[in-house]
């Protein structure tokens, strides 16, 4: 799909984008939403050059060009997989990327190697980067999870940045390092990033998925995430489920207690105190709650 003059109230919706052998959509400013867009190929991305809204598509297996490509509006709220470009293999150039899932990426080193090649796995190069979950992504030459820069004009904080892998690592790095996962550590805050610091609100800390292997990232309740990012974010989490949750005793109390990453923490309808544990507690709460009319 190529968008020709003003396509900015046009909508791509609920399409399935595949098997093209060049770009699927490009040049579109309006919304593009709850799509597939996979399987696409011959050395152009996924989309690309679509400056508009980005929100809740599947973006996945498109090869040599990468997920998506030079795309400065709003990205949110995607699932974003198994995509590779020579730098930024799920994302390479955006604006605002926000709330998504962003893993199993891979940034490759074409050969003969031409320009930035096999640097950011999952991202390379964003103006926000705030509350994604960025995680198994690699990159033959460097920042296995996310190359950025160091300005003023730039925000990368509440995200998950873990367990991507720098393939060649030609510099030994540590494996645990934190140069693996970004470049410039420093400019993050309010993150969970493999091997960082602990200071600027950052933790190093394993962010307990709650099973990282059947590709389900949500947190679990002991998790150092919970009620730790920054004290402003989008409404809803990638699946759709209200933020922030306020999980009493853990973190950040108040009504801005985020949850890192892309996913905020549930607890369960029978958790009455929302402590984020079901207890002698929360039977008490029922009991003496019982029969009340609730309301005028």
């Amino acid at each position: 799909i190529r968008g020709e003059g003003d396509t900015s109230r046009s909508e791509i919706k609920n399409c399935l984008i595949t098997e093209n052998l060049q770009f699927g959509v490009r040049f579109f400013d309006g919304l593009i939403q709850e799509n597939q867009i996979v399987w696409n190929r011959g050395g152009a991305p996924g989309l690309w050059d679509c400056d508009g809204l980005i929100y809740r598509n599947e973006i996945a297996h498109n090869l040599d060009g990468g997920g998506i490509y030079s795309c400065m509006g709003r990205i949110s709220s995607n699932i974003i997989h198994h995509n590779q470009r020579g730098a930024g293999g799920g994302i390479s150039i955006g604006g605002v990327i926000e709330n998504n899932l962003i893993f199993r990426n891979i940034a490759i080193d074409p050969t003969p190697p031409s320009g930035i090649q096999g640097v950011g796995g999952g991202v390379h190069s964003a103006q926000i980067l705030r509350y994604n979950t960025i995680v198994f992504n690699e990159a033959y030459e460097a920042d296995g999870g996310f190359t950025g820069f160091v300005s003023n004009d730039y925000s990368y904080h509440s995200n998950i940045i873990w367990g991507n892998l720098v393939i060649r690592n030609l510099g030994g790095l540590d494996p645990n390092s934190p140069y693996v996962q970004v470049n410039h550590p420093q400019s993050h805050y309010d993150s969970c990033i493999q091997g960082i610091d602990a200071e600027n609100g950052n933790t190093s800390d394993d962010p307990l998925f709650i099973n990282a292997e059947s590709e389900h990232f949500e947190l679990q309740i002991n998790s150092p995430c919970i009620d730790a990012a920054s004290i402003s974010g989008p409404s809803q989490d990638l699946d759709s489920n209200p933020r922030p949750v306020d999980v009493l005793g853990i973190g950040r109390d108040g009504p801005g207690a985020f949850d890192m990453g892309a996913f905020e923490f549930q607890p369960p309808r029978s958790d009455l105190n929302i402590d984020g544990y079901v207890d002698e507690t929360d039977l008490m709460i029922f009991q003496q709650d019982w029969m009340k009319v609730s309301g005028p």
